[in-house]
């Protein structure tokens, strides 16, 4: 299996030579998600949510879901995880969120893939 990624290449730099986009991560409480959920809503164009579920199916395309679905899933315990790209302020991001037993982790970063 090929990659696209050599062990060779620099670390923090694409094969074109751009930087990597920066990486945010922190906890959450469920006071955080809330909040978080509401200025997604509110202030964001979401692009796609996708849950990460428990034992899903390999090299079947995943489904999308609500964003109230996803922050629920999470909260409840019914999902893995969940992946969130939206659009602010002429940029795209991803986060990903994964629960926690005190709500979940947030990793965000730019996001890369063109739209």
């Amino acid at each position: 299996m090929e990659s696209d990624a050599s062990m060779n290449d620099p670390i923090g730099e694409l094969r074109d030579g751009s930087d990597l986009p920066e990486l945010l991560e922190g906890d959450m409480n469920s006071a955080d998600l809330a909040s978080l959920q509401r200025d997604l809503s509110e202030f964001t164009q979401i692009e796609s949510v996708v849950p990460r579920t428990r034992g899903g199916l390999p090299g079947q395309p995943p489904p999308t879901i609500a964003l109230d679905a996803a922050f629920d899933g999470l909260l409840d315990g019914s999902l893995a995880g969940v992946q969130i790209r939206y659009r602010y302020d002429g940029q795209n991001f991803c986060d990903t969120l994964m629960p926690t037993p005190t709500g979940a982790r947030l990793v965000r970063m730019a996001d890369i893939i063109p739209r």
